[in-house]
Protein backbone atom coordinates (compact mmCIF):
# COMPACT_ATOMS: atom_id res chain seq x y z
CA UNK A 1 0.00 0.00 0.00
CA UNK A 2 1.08 3.10 -0.84
CA UNK A 3 0.96 6.50 1.05
CA UNK A 4 -0.01 10.23 0.32
CA UNK A 5 3.64 11.59 0.20
CA UNK A 6 4.54 8.86 -1.95
CA UNK A 7 3.71 9.19 -6.15
CA UNK A 8 0.04 7.83 -6.49
CA UNK A 9 -1.15 8.53 -9.93
CA UNK A 10 -3.44 11.19 -11.19
CA UNK A 11 -6.31 8.87 -11.16
CA UNK A 12 -6.36 7.78 -7.58
CA UNK A 13 -6.13 11.38 -7.15
CA UNK A 14 -9.19 12.24 -9.31
CA UNK A 15 -11.33 9.59 -7.02
CA UNK A 16 -9.81 11.43 -3.88
CA UNK A 17 -11.32 14.85 -5.36
CA UNK A 18 -14.68 13.11 -6.54
CA UNK A 19 -15.07 11.73 -2.77
CA UNK A 20 -14.06 14.36 -1.13
CA UNK A 21 -17.04 16.16 -2.55
CA UNK A 22 -19.05 13.92 0.05
CA UNK A 23 -17.78 15.79 3.40
CA UNK A 24 -19.62 17.98 5.21
CA UNK A 25 -17.54 21.37 5.40
CA UNK A 26 -19.69 23.38 7.68
CA UNK A 27 -17.43 24.90 10.27
CA UNK A 28 -14.17 24.68 11.89
CA UNK A 29 -15.71 22.55 14.83
CA UNK A 30 -13.39 19.72 16.13
CA UNK A 31 -16.27 17.44 15.98
CA UNK A 32 -17.15 18.17 12.47
CA UNK A 33 -13.34 17.67 11.41
CA UNK A 34 -12.84 14.55 13.33
CA UNK A 35 -16.23 13.38 11.74
CA UNK A 36 -14.97 14.13 8.53
CA UNK A 37 -11.69 12.83 9.09
CA UNK A 38 -13.47 9.28 9.64
CA UNK A 39 -15.13 9.57 6.64
CA UNK A 40 -11.74 10.74 4.35
CA UNK A 41 -9.63 7.53 5.72
CA UNK A 42 -12.84 5.23 4.98
CA UNK A 43 -12.48 6.75 1.66
CA UNK A 44 -8.84 6.49 1.40
CA UNK A 45 -8.86 2.99 2.77
CA UNK A 46 -11.05 2.00 0.13
CA UNK A 47 -8.44 2.89 -2.33
CA UNK A 48 -6.29 1.01 -0.78
CA UNK A 49 -4.11 3.77 0.46
CA UNK A 50 -2.07 3.50 3.98
CA UNK A 51 -3.91 5.76 6.15
CA UNK A 52 -1.32 5.62 8.89
CA UNK A 53 1.77 7.60 6.96
CA UNK A 54 4.71 6.96 6.50
CA UNK A 55 7.86 6.86 9.13
CA UNK A 56 9.76 9.57 7.76
CA UNK A 57 8.39 12.39 9.36
CA UNK A 58 9.84 15.19 7.20
CA UNK A 59 7.40 13.85 4.16
CA UNK A 60 5.03 12.38 6.51
CA UNK A 61 1.01 12.95 4.79
CA UNK A 62 -1.84 11.27 6.46
CA UNK A 63 -5.39 11.51 5.87
CA UNK A 64 -5.38 14.23 8.96
CA UNK A 65 -3.21 16.20 6.95
CA UNK A 66 -4.42 16.39 3.59
CA UNK A 67 -7.62 17.27 5.69
CA UNK A 68 -6.43 20.01 7.16
CA UNK A 69 -4.71 21.05 3.95
CA UNK A 70 -8.34 20.69 2.21
CA UNK A 71 -9.71 23.11 5.69
CA UNK A 72 -6.19 25.56 5.11
CA UNK A 73 -7.27 26.48 1.48
CA UNK A 74 -8.13 29.92 1.52
CA UNK A 75 -11.75 30.04 0.45
CA UNK A 76 -14.52 30.00 2.30
CA UNK A 77 -15.49 26.95 4.24
CA UNK A 78 -18.37 25.54 1.75
CA UNK A 79 -15.78 25.97 -1.43
CA UNK A 80 -13.02 24.56 -0.29
CA UNK A 81 -14.19 21.02 -1.76
CA UNK A 82 -14.48 22.65 -4.99
CA UNK A 83 -11.15 24.33 -5.01
CA UNK A 84 -9.52 21.10 -4.12
CA UNK A 85 -11.29 19.20 -6.73
CA UNK A 86 -10.40 22.25 -8.99
CA UNK A 87 -6.23 21.33 -7.86
CA UNK A 88 -6.41 17.41 -9.27
CA UNK A 89 -8.44 18.42 -12.43
CA UNK A 90 -6.17 21.12 -13.53
CA UNK A 91 -2.92 19.00 -12.84
CA UNK A 92 -4.56 16.26 -14.46
CA UNK A 93 -5.52 18.88 -18.14
CA UNK A 94 -1.54 19.69 -17.66
CA UNK A 95 -0.66 16.01 -18.44
CA UNK A 96 0.29 15.10 -14.61
CA UNK A 97 0.72 11.71 -14.00
CA UNK A 98 1.47 11.24 -10.47
CA UNK A 99 1.29 13.83 -7.20
CA UNK A 100 2.74 13.15 -4.30
CA UNK A 101 1.77 15.61 -0.97
CA UNK A 102 4.69 17.07 1.07
CA UNK A 103 3.14 19.17 3.88
CA UNK A 104 6.36 20.11 5.34
CA UNK A 105 8.79 22.41 2.73
CA UNK A 106 9.43 20.64 -0.33
CA UNK A 107 11.92 22.84 -0.67
CA UNK A 108 15.18 21.30 -2.77
CA UNK A 109 18.55 21.50 -1.99
CA UNK A 110 19.69 20.76 -5.64
CA UNK A 111 16.99 20.59 -8.46
CA UNK A 112 18.59 19.46 -11.90
CA UNK A 113 17.25 19.96 -15.13
CA UNK A 114 19.02 19.66 -18.07
CA UNK A 115 18.30 19.66 -22.49
CA UNK A 116 20.08 17.34 -24.53
CA UNK A 117 20.18 18.45 -28.07
CA UNK A 118 19.94 15.88 -30.82
CA UNK A 119 16.93 14.09 -33.04
CA UNK A 120 15.26 13.92 -30.70
CA UNK A 121 15.56 15.82 -27.96
CA UNK A 122 15.12 15.82 -24.14
CA UNK A 123 14.15 18.34 -21.72
CA UNK A 124 13.86 18.16 -18.44
CA UNK A 125 12.25 21.06 -16.57
CA UNK A 126 10.31 22.11 -13.33
CA UNK A 127 7.68 24.29 -13.12
CA UNK A 128 7.79 26.18 -9.59
CA UNK A 129 5.91 29.10 -7.75
CA UNK A 130 8.90 29.03 -5.16
CA UNK A 131 12.04 31.09 -5.88
CA UNK A 132 15.55 29.54 -6.20
CA UNK A 133 19.39 30.03 -7.06
CA UNK A 134 20.07 28.87 -10.76
CA UNK A 135 23.35 27.69 -12.11
CA UNK A 136 24.37 25.73 -15.21
CA UNK A 137 27.04 24.07 -17.14
CA UNK A 138 27.26 23.70 -20.67
CA UNK A 139 28.70 21.20 -23.12
CA UNK A 140 28.26 21.03 -27.15
CA UNK A 141 24.98 18.52 -27.18
CA UNK A 142 23.68 19.53 -23.56
CA UNK A 143 22.97 22.14 -20.84
CA UNK A 144 22.66 21.10 -17.16
CA UNK A 145 21.13 23.93 -14.71
CA UNK A 146 21.27 23.44 -10.71
CA UNK A 147 17.88 25.35 -8.94
CA UNK A 148 19.71 25.67 -5.92
CA UNK A 149 18.24 26.17 -2.61
CA UNK A 150 14.49 26.19 -3.34
CA UNK A 151 12.55 28.58 -1.01
CA UNK A 152 8.54 28.97 -0.44
CA UNK A 153 7.54 26.86 -3.19
CA UNK A 154 3.66 25.90 -2.87
CA UNK A 155 3.98 22.98 -5.65
CA UNK A 156 7.14 21.61 -8.45
CA UNK A 157 5.78 20.05 -12.06
CA UNK A 158 8.86 17.95 -13.12
CA UNK A 159 8.35 17.32 -16.51
CA UNK A 160 10.39 15.31 -18.93
CA UNK A 161 10.10 16.41 -22.99
CA UNK A 162 10.70 14.63 -26.06
CA UNK A 163 10.73 16.49 -29.10
CA UNK A 164 11.73 14.54 -32.61
CA UNK A 165 11.76 17.34 -35.68
CA UNK A 166 8.75 19.50 -34.66
CA UNK A 167 6.82 17.74 -32.75
CA UNK A 168 7.04 17.58 -29.43
CA UNK A 169 5.47 14.54 -26.71
CA UNK A 170 5.22 14.44 -22.69
CA UNK A 171 7.27 11.98 -21.31
CA UNK A 172 6.74 11.80 -17.73
CA UNK A 173 5.36 14.64 -15.60
CA UNK A 174 5.35 15.03 -11.16
CA UNK A 175 3.65 17.12 -9.13
CA UNK A 176 4.89 17.97 -5.71
CA UNK A 177 2.10 19.74 -3.51
CA UNK A 178 2.72 21.25 -0.45
CA UNK A 179 -0.30 23.08 -0.37
CA UNK A 180 -3.89 23.95 -2.59
CA UNK A 181 -4.73 27.24 -3.72
CA UNK A 182 -5.77 29.13 -6.56
CA UNK A 183 -5.47 27.11 -9.79
CA UNK A 184 -3.97 30.14 -11.71
CA UNK A 185 -0.98 29.51 -9.54
CA UNK A 186 -0.20 26.78 -12.15
CA UNK A 187 1.52 26.98 -15.10
CA UNK A 188 -0.91 26.85 -18.53
CA UNK A 189 -0.50 23.27 -20.74
CA UNK A 190 1.29 25.53 -23.49
CA UNK A 191 3.76 26.26 -20.77
CA UNK A 192 3.89 22.77 -19.87
CA UNK A 193 4.65 21.66 -23.42
CA UNK A 194 6.97 24.13 -24.47
CA UNK A 195 10.33 23.14 -25.41
CA UNK A 196 12.13 25.50 -23.36
CA UNK A 197 12.50 26.61 -19.99
CA UNK A 198 10.04 29.68 -18.77
CA UNK A 199 11.29 33.11 -18.46
CA UNK A 200 12.67 33.70 -14.68
CA UNK A 201 12.85 37.46 -13.08
CA UNK A 202 15.08 38.81 -10.66
CA UNK A 203 13.24 38.92 -6.82
CA UNK A 204 16.04 41.05 -4.68
CA UNK A 205 17.31 44.04 -5.82
CA UNK A 206 21.13 44.35 -4.24
CA UNK A 207 24.44 44.22 -4.60
CA UNK A 208 26.42 41.20 -5.60
CA UNK A 209 29.47 39.66 -5.56
CA UNK A 210 31.00 38.33 -9.20
CA UNK A 211 30.54 34.89 -7.87
CA UNK A 212 27.11 35.33 -6.50
CA UNK A 213 23.74 34.54 -8.27
CA UNK A 214 20.75 36.38 -8.10
CA UNK A 215 17.79 34.77 -6.44
CA UNK A 216 14.83 34.04 -9.29
CA UNK A 217 11.60 32.98 -9.91
CA UNK A 218 10.08 31.31 -12.71
CA UNK A 219 7.63 33.35 -14.83
CA UNK A 220 5.06 31.47 -17.05
CA UNK A 221 1.57 31.64 -18.56
CA UNK A 222 -0.55 30.97 -15.80
CA UNK A 223 -4.03 28.05 -16.10
CA UNK A 224 -7.15 29.30 -17.27
CA UNK A 225 -10.09 27.98 -15.71
CA UNK A 226 -12.48 29.13 -17.90
CA UNK A 227 -10.93 27.90 -20.76
CA UNK A 228 -10.65 24.35 -18.93
CA UNK A 229 -11.79 20.84 -20.11
CA UNK A 230 -13.18 19.92 -16.78
CA UNK A 231 -15.20 22.89 -16.49
CA UNK A 232 -17.15 21.66 -19.78
CA UNK A 233 -17.56 17.95 -17.69
CA UNK A 234 -18.57 18.96 -14.39
CA UNK A 235 -20.67 21.14 -12.84
CA UNK A 236 -20.59 22.92 -9.79
CA UNK A 237 -23.85 22.39 -6.82
CA UNK A 238 -24.72 25.34 -5.23
CA UNK A 239 -21.07 26.80 -6.39
CA UNK A 240 -20.00 25.02 -3.31
CA UNK A 241 -19.20 21.44 -4.83
CA UNK A 242 -18.30 19.40 -8.23
CA UNK A 243 -20.27 16.94 -9.42
CA UNK A 244 -20.70 14.70 -12.23
CA UNK A 245 -23.27 16.02 -14.70
CA UNK A 246 -24.28 12.47 -15.82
Amino acid sequence: MKTLNENLSIEVWKEIANKVQELILENYEMTTFNANLKLLESFLEDLDIDIHGNSNQLYEATPKTLLRMIYNIKESIPKKKAVFYENIYALDELGIQTIALRPNPIDNLINDISTSIGDPSYMKKCLTDGSFILSHNSSSTSTVYSMIDIEDAQFLLNISLIKTGEIIQLDTAQAILKSFGSISHFPSKEEVMRFHYPQKISIEESLLEWEEYPRVKEVFDPFNKETSQFQKRFVKSKEYYYKSES
